[in-house]
């Protein structure tokens, strides 16, 4: 199912993108690009579309329906949509403006998870004319078809998005979150070596265990408890390299509860046994 009615201005742009082999490696590259002056008309509808769609209100105001919610995108207001689930949006008023960008790459959906983790949200651009611009240098990278402007685009998407990731928290109350992350990070590195677990490390935090721990994991891509023990290797990794202390040693400095479990979790992480990693490094030359 794809319904249009493409009711907009002759001074509305509208890009396609082919992307080369090469720019589909990188993290992000766009399929097709507008800026559109919309009338009342306007409305596209699709049951799916193999891309992510980033909206952006400049004057006016659209509507949204996508995964069984409706949302109001009003002027300075920004969201991505995943189009491969149903979705629907349309003018408000007369003229809307808007960008639009349909978005792929292998950096698209870890991104869009990281930003929504309950459901897309309208975000507010506090600062619009940079996010203005950022889109306007888009459109002129995509008008160019080298892999250098792509690169280039790709890094501009990336910024992008990054700017509406910072807007998606404040909406979903998530502001004081980058301080609970480094208030955690700072405690692990002050008390790796002791016998700590998950629940020493949030115990002072104002937020539910479950809470932290999906929270923790959409900003560092893994859980605290695995966090904390990839701090406890990294350091072992120091003290096999620039001293020679037993293995036995050194898992007890790093915080293992015996040296057979430092071993596998070394293992595990490196591919090597503390031993190996410790005689292949003394080999090294420079």
């Amino acid at each position: 199912m794809r319904k249009y009615r493409e009711e907009i201005s002759e001074s509305s742009l509208w890009l396609t993108a082919t992307p080369s082999p090469c720019a589909m490696t990188l993290p992000f590259y766009i399929v097709e690009m507008g800026h559109f002056l919309a009338q009342t008309e306007y409305m596209v509808e699709r049951r799916e579309h193999d891309s992510h769609l980033l909206l952006y209100t400049v004057k006016g105001c659209g509507r949204v329906i996508t995964g069984g919610r409706e949302i109001l995108l009003a002027a300075n207001q920004a969201l991505v949509i995943d189009c491969r689930k149903y979705h629907k949006y349309h003018s408000l008023s007369d003229p809307w403006e808007f960008f639009w960008i349909h978005l792929n790459g292998i950096g698209m959906q870890p991104l869009f998870d990281i930003m929504y983790p309950q459901g897309e949200t309208a975000a507010d651009i506090d600062d619009s004319q940079p996010f203005y611009s950022a889109l306007s240098v888009l459109l002129s990278l995509t008008e160019s078809r080298d892999i250098l402007s792509n690169i280039k685009a790709s890094a501009k998407i990336h910024e992008i998005l990054s700017c509406l990731a910072r807007s998606a928290a404040r909406v979903q109350g998530e502001e004081s979150l980058p301080g609970l992350i480094t208030r955690t990070l700072q405690f692990i590195e002050a008390h790796y070596a002791q016998d700590i677990t998950v629940d020493d490390i949030i115990r002072d935090l104002p937020v539910s265990k479950y809470h932290f721990i999906r929270l923790f994991g959409r900003v560092m891509g893994t859980t605290p408890y695995s966090y904390l023990i990839s701090y406890r290797i990294n350091v072992s990794k120091t003290l096999l390299a620039t001293t020679r202390r037993p293995v036995s040693q050194i898992a007890e400095d790093c915080g293992f509860a015996d040296t057979s479990n430092f071993i596998n979790h070394f293992k595990k992480r490196t591919g090597l046994r503390p031993l190996q990693y410790r005689n292949a490094f003394s080999q090294k030359t420079y």
